[in-house]
């Protein structure tokens, strides 16, 4: 695939899949990122990787949130924690 192509095909995905993705293919990963221009070479972004029990803490707070203004339904509900709880990773980058 050119790499124009695989920029503008580009898409985001909501649908993870439950199985476990190799710890070598995430830090493969993050070290490609850390590849990226940044300015005066200092780096300044962080990565962390949040586990379940925190992501559970984090989509008790979302729905908390969400339902604020409306009432959720159960699929609603359903939907938000696939996305929080389904991929085998969740990944947060920062900068410092």
């Amino acid at each position: 695939m050119e790499t124009l192509e695989a920029i503008f095909s580009r898409r985001t995905i909501h649908e993870f899949e439950t199985r476990k993705v190799n710890e070598e293919i995430i830090v493969k990963g993050i070290k490609a990122a850390n590849q990226a221009p940044c300015h005066k070479l200092t780096f300044p972004w962080r990565f962390y990787s949040i586990g379940l029990d925190k992501r559970s803490e984090i989509l008790s707070l979302a729905l908390e949130l969400k339902s604020q203004k409306n009432s959720l339904t159960e699929k609603s509900k359903e939907v938000i924690e696939k996305k929080y709880l389904n991929p085998s990773h969740l990944l947060i980058s920062t900068q410092c």
